[in-house]
């Protein structure tokens, strides 16, 4: 009984994610402007499209080979393993806040002793991406707010001060969690304490060096992405606007609290904000930031769920 529950559990989180995925592709209000724009469109245009969907292959395999440099002192993985487990990471993380069930989908290809140090590997996984888009974003909307002249905040220079501080302090903590990590594993009480910070030891500079330019190294392909999507879309700005515009609209997503499967809308509307101030079509910028979103997340939440299903079915049966 209890396994055909978990089953039943596992198949109905499986449709409710392929439903979200249906609603929002027959949703989509804006078919007629898209597809009356897609039959002007040159066949070389389709190219860029192209290189978006090429694209996603480097950008997932990075973000596999940074949690393969993050496991290693834990558990050997290969990259394909890797890969397996961030796709099933995306799958999880589809209906919670900002992705934060990422790390269940991770977790499930750890072994079960290791699951303790698997979650506080997701946590520097998700911060070091979390510093990433901050390191590229606040020059990137300082620049934004210059071209333009306008003000998407109250207070910039309050907001540009407590984004400046926030990013070193960030970076401090992150290369000082080795030694976090030890100080609260001898002063601790606690026994799984002890042994949930204890595995950060075990890192050194180099290692987080190495793992945050593998995560500059994807964020640099999420923007030639969304470079050539638009370009797809026969938007033609400067280069300096595109990396402005581009670095602000990740910055703006990233601390936008937002579910998964709403991104779309997020997505949509900040692209309209941000390339909209740059004299763009408001239905090609918010038609860019869906897609680029319909790619990078909708393709590995398909893979994902298959990985998961697989992997839940092979220990209940």
């Amino acid at each position: 009984m209890k396994k055909r529950f978990q089953i039943f559990l596992n198949l109905l989180f499986a449709v409710a994610a392929y439903g979200f995925l249906a609603y929002k592709l027959l949703s989509f209000e804006h078919y007629d402007i898209l597809f009356d724009t897609l039959r002007l469109f040159e066949v070389r245009q389709f190219a860029w499209l192209f290189a978006v969907v090429l694209l996603l292959v480097p950008n997932l395999v990075l973000e596999a080979y940074k949690w393969q440099l993050l496991v290693r002192k834990t558990e050997k993985k290969s990259l394909k393993e890797a890969l397996k487990s961030i796709t099933a990471g995306i799958y999880t993380g589809f209906f919670t806040p900002n992705r934060i069930g990422d790390m269940a989908g991770r977790l499930l290809y750890f072994a079960p002793e290791n699951r303790r140090q698997g979650i506080v590997l997701s946590i520097v996984s998700g911060l070091t991406t979390n510093l990433t888009v901050l390191v590229a974003g606040i020059p990137a909307l300082a620049i934004f707010l210059l071209i333009t002249s306008k003000t998407l905040i109250n207070n910039k220079i309050i907001y540009f001060s407590a984004a400046g501080c926030l990013t070193v302090l960030l970076l401090i903590f992150y290369f000082l969690i080795p030694k976090t990590g030890k100080k609260i594993s001898e002063s601790s009480k606690f026994p799984k304490i002890k042994l949930f910070f204890s595995h950060l030891q075990n890192f050194g500079t180099a290692d987080l060096f190495a793992i945050f330019c593998v995560s500059m190294a994807r964020y640099f392909v999420f923007c030639i992405q969304f470079y050539c999507m638009l370009r797809f879309f026969g938007v033609d700005i400067s280069i300096i606007h595109s990396l402005a515009g581009i670095c602000s609209n990740y910055l703006l997503i990233t601390f936008t609290p937002s579910f998964s499967f709403s991104e779309a809308a997020v997505r949509g509307s900040y692209a309209v904000i941000v390339f909209g101030s740059f004299g763009v079509d408001e239905v090609l910028c918010a038609v860019t930031g869906i897609s680029i979103w319909l790619i990078n997340t909708m393709i590995p939440v398909i893979f994902g769920s298959f990985f998961v299903l697989k992997k839940k079915m092979k220990r209940i049966l």
